[in-house]
């Protein structure tokens, strides 16, 4: 049965081979005469393709500059985003910043001054002791005060990334005025060419429609060897399988008859040993070896 089908899939991937190898052929010979017809068409219409080149190389040239367009305007539109997330960020920092009921100046002096004495003055234990205590009270006190000048110092530095994100802005937009500019002479130049190269169209119409025929005759064919290639790789894969099949069976077979030789050794083994008969080396060691897998209990 595995022979069988093995013959049956061998045949089956020579016969898509086959096919396969016809239908390439034959879109090579499509293709052929897809290009034939082009160039025909190219020859009768030698003043619309002039025309159309001056057209390609002004569109290239509009495109090119309407891309540089389309990438300033992202810019600028991601510059004026970081500007506004920017000015979120100021006023969020400024809403965090705590209301103070105390002039920062004069203890910012006051725990100068008490440092300064405990530094500089003998002090008894129990003065510098409550000059200590009250250096820490400051110290608590300021430290909102502190964290207020950590926010002011963010928002400065953020205020001065908008100058310059603004200034960027700026020379973007007269980068764009400059460049819509350009875009639009590119426009106005293609259009007159347009009008010429429609005039002359008509002449081309004829090998343009066999063109195309040729092109949705060949797509077809595309699509039935795109079909025909995925076939082939299956065939091919279930070929492969029943090899491994076919040799996994063989395989098992060959242990088969291996423990069926096993069994008539051991069989003999057994006969031997109610007759207390001498064992051959060969027969012990396989004695020994099968003990531990139940061939002999």
């Amino acid at each position: 049965m595995t022979a069988s089908r093995l013959q049956l899939l061998r045949s089956q991937v020579t016969s898509l081979r086959e096919k396969r190898f016809l239908i390439i052929e034959e879109l090579k010979k499509l293709r052929e005469r897809a290009r034939e017809y082009r160039e025909k068409r190219d020859q009768i219409n030698s003043k619309v393709k002039e025309i159309a080149e001056k057209i390609k190389e002004e569109r290239e040239k509009r495109k090119a500059v309407n891309e540089e367009i389309n990438l300033l305007k992202q810019i600028k539109a991601e510059l004026n985003a970081q500007i506004e997330e920017k000015m979120e960020k100021i006023k969020e920092l400024s809403q965090s910043m705590k209301k103070l009921d105390f002039n920062p100046k004069k203890l910012l002096s006051l725990r100068e001054k008490l440092e300064w004495r405990i530094q500089t003055e003998p002090l008894p234990l129990e003065e510098e002791n409550r000059l200590v205590e009250e250096i820490a009270q400051i110290s608590a006190k300021l430290v909102d005060y502190e964290e207020n000048q950590k926010i002011k110092q963010k928002i400065n530095k953020i205020k001065q990334e908008i100058r310059e994100l603004r200034a960027q802005v700026k020379e973007i937009q007269q980068n764009l005025i400059q460049k819509k500019a350009e875009s639009q002479t590119y426009r106005l130049k293609i259009l007159e060419l347009g009008k010429q190269r429609d005039e002359l169209r008509q002449e081309a119409n004829a090998y343009h429609n066999n063109y195309i025929e040729l092109m949705t005759r060949i797509k077809s064919l595309q699509e039935e060897l795109d079909k025909i290639s995925a076939q082939l790789g299956e065939t091919i894969t279930k070929l492969q399988e029943a090899k491994i099949e076919e040799k996994a069976r063989e395989v098992l077979e060959r242990k088969k008859k291996e423990q069926e030789l096993i069994q008539r050794k051991l069989a003999e083994i057994e006969e031997k040993l109610k007759r207390k008969q001498k064992l051959t080396f060969e027969e012990f060691v396989l004695l020994q070896q099968t003990k531990g897998l139940g061939h002999i209990t």
